[in-house]
Protein backbone atom coordinates (compact mmCIF):
# COMPACT_ATOMS: atom_id res chain seq x y z
CA UNK A 1 0.00 0.00 0.00
CA UNK A 2 1.17 3.30 -0.96
CA UNK A 3 0.49 6.26 2.33
CA UNK A 4 0.26 9.50 1.43
CA UNK A 5 1.37 11.50 5.05
CA UNK A 6 -0.02 15.07 5.53
CA UNK A 7 2.63 16.90 7.51
CA UNK A 8 0.83 16.99 10.16
CA UNK A 9 0.63 13.64 10.93
CA UNK A 10 4.67 13.81 10.66
CA UNK A 11 4.46 16.75 13.08
CA UNK A 12 2.12 15.22 15.74
CA UNK A 13 5.14 11.88 15.96
CA UNK A 14 8.06 14.08 16.04
CA UNK A 15 7.25 17.04 18.35
CA UNK A 16 4.70 15.22 19.89
CA UNK A 17 1.63 16.87 20.01
CA UNK A 18 0.64 14.87 23.12
CA UNK A 19 -3.10 14.33 22.14
CA UNK A 20 -1.98 12.95 18.47
CA UNK A 21 1.52 11.65 19.20
CA UNK A 22 0.33 7.54 19.39
CA UNK A 23 -2.12 7.53 16.64
CA UNK A 24 0.37 8.86 14.70
CA UNK A 25 3.74 6.77 15.72
CA UNK A 26 1.39 3.81 14.92
CA UNK A 27 0.49 5.18 11.37
CA UNK A 28 4.40 5.47 10.61
CA UNK A 29 4.74 2.37 11.95
CA UNK A 30 2.38 0.69 9.41
CA UNK A 31 4.01 2.69 6.53
CA UNK A 32 7.29 0.39 7.25
CA UNK A 33 5.11 -2.86 6.87
CA UNK A 34 6.32 -5.35 3.92
CA UNK A 35 4.43 -3.87 1.02
CA UNK A 36 3.82 -0.83 2.00
CA UNK A 37 5.44 2.63 1.50
CA UNK A 38 5.13 6.02 2.60
CA UNK A 39 5.07 9.74 0.71
CA UNK A 40 5.31 12.51 0.77
CA UNK A 41 5.39 16.32 -1.19
CA UNK A 42 8.79 17.80 -0.69
CA UNK A 43 7.83 20.98 0.77
CA UNK A 44 6.92 18.60 3.32
CA UNK A 45 10.38 18.85 4.42
CA UNK A 46 10.74 22.60 4.83
CA UNK A 47 7.11 22.85 6.76
CA UNK A 48 8.34 20.14 9.29
CA UNK A 49 12.07 22.04 9.51
CA UNK A 50 10.21 25.59 10.28
CA UNK A 51 7.45 23.82 12.41
CA UNK A 52 10.11 22.38 14.33
CA UNK A 53 12.91 23.57 14.37
CA UNK A 54 11.19 26.67 16.87
CA UNK A 55 10.24 24.11 19.29
CA UNK A 56 13.52 21.66 18.82
CA UNK A 57 15.99 23.34 17.08
CA UNK A 58 18.51 23.28 14.41
CA UNK A 59 20.49 20.05 15.22
CA UNK A 60 17.49 17.68 16.57
CA UNK A 61 15.19 18.98 13.62
CA UNK A 62 17.67 17.89 11.20
CA UNK A 63 18.32 14.75 12.57
CA UNK A 64 14.88 13.84 11.90
CA UNK A 65 14.51 14.78 8.68
CA UNK A 66 17.70 12.57 8.24
CA UNK A 67 16.35 9.68 9.75
CA UNK A 68 13.00 10.65 7.56
CA UNK A 69 14.72 11.00 4.19
CA UNK A 70 15.62 7.41 4.47
CA UNK A 71 12.63 5.76 4.71
CA UNK A 72 9.86 7.78 2.98
CA UNK A 73 9.65 8.56 -0.79
CA UNK A 74 8.80 11.98 -2.60
CA UNK A 75 5.86 12.20 -4.25
CA UNK A 76 6.24 13.97 -7.85
CA UNK A 77 5.83 17.40 -7.17
CA UNK A 78 6.27 20.25 -10.17
CA UNK A 79 5.03 22.76 -11.62
CA UNK A 80 1.89 20.32 -13.15
CA UNK A 81 0.54 19.75 -9.99
CA UNK A 82 1.38 23.26 -8.37
CA UNK A 83 -1.01 24.95 -12.26
CA UNK A 84 -3.62 22.48 -11.26
CA UNK A 85 -3.96 23.56 -7.69
CA UNK A 86 -3.99 26.81 -8.07
CA UNK A 87 -7.11 26.47 -11.00
CA UNK A 88 -9.30 25.70 -7.76
CA UNK A 89 -11.36 28.41 -6.44
CA UNK A 90 -11.87 26.93 -2.69
CA UNK A 91 -10.25 25.12 -0.58
CA UNK A 92 -7.03 24.79 1.69
CA UNK A 93 -4.31 25.25 -1.07
CA UNK A 94 -1.96 23.35 0.28
CA UNK A 95 -4.29 20.29 0.79
CA UNK A 96 -5.16 20.15 -2.73
CA UNK A 97 -1.45 20.67 -3.83
CA UNK A 98 -1.01 17.13 -1.21
CA UNK A 99 -3.67 15.95 -2.97
CA UNK A 100 -2.61 16.04 -6.34
CA UNK A 101 1.07 15.22 -5.52
CA UNK A 102 -0.28 12.43 -3.95
CA UNK A 103 -2.64 11.17 -7.10
CA UNK A 104 -0.08 11.73 -9.05
CA UNK A 105 2.21 9.35 -6.57
CA UNK A 106 0.02 6.69 -6.79
CA UNK A 107 -1.29 6.65 -3.41
CA UNK A 108 -4.02 4.78 -2.00
CA UNK A 109 -4.73 6.89 1.00
CA UNK A 110 -4.13 10.09 2.21
CA UNK A 111 -3.94 9.95 6.24
CA UNK A 112 -4.60 13.32 7.88
CA UNK A 113 -6.10 14.78 11.05
CA UNK A 114 -8.46 16.74 8.29
CA UNK A 115 -10.04 14.42 5.71
CA UNK A 116 -12.09 17.17 5.06
CA UNK A 117 -9.65 19.20 3.60
CA UNK A 118 -8.97 16.36 0.54
CA UNK A 119 -12.55 15.77 -0.47
CA UNK A 120 -11.88 17.35 -3.86
CA UNK A 121 -8.90 14.35 -4.24
CA UNK A 122 -9.78 11.09 -6.51
CA UNK A 123 -7.28 9.23 -3.33
CA UNK A 124 -9.86 8.42 -0.02
CA UNK A 125 -8.31 10.39 2.65
CA UNK A 126 -8.79 8.90 6.37
CA UNK A 127 -8.10 10.28 9.28
CA UNK A 128 -5.28 8.25 11.59
CA UNK A 129 -7.82 6.63 13.86
CA UNK A 130 -9.65 5.52 10.17
CA UNK A 131 -6.36 4.00 9.38
CA UNK A 132 -5.51 2.21 11.81
CA UNK A 133 -8.40 0.39 11.86
CA UNK A 134 -8.84 0.06 8.03
CA UNK A 135 -4.72 -1.75 8.46
CA UNK A 136 -5.63 -3.69 11.30
CA UNK A 137 -8.56 -5.24 9.38
CA UNK A 138 -6.24 -5.73 6.35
Amino acid sequence: MRIFLDTNILLDQALPREAFAEEAERVLQVCTYPGNSALIEWHTFTNLYYVMRRAKGNDATRSYLRSLVKWVKLAPTGLGQLSESLKADTGDLEDILQGLCARDGGADVIVTRDPRGFQTTSVRALSPKDFLAESETA
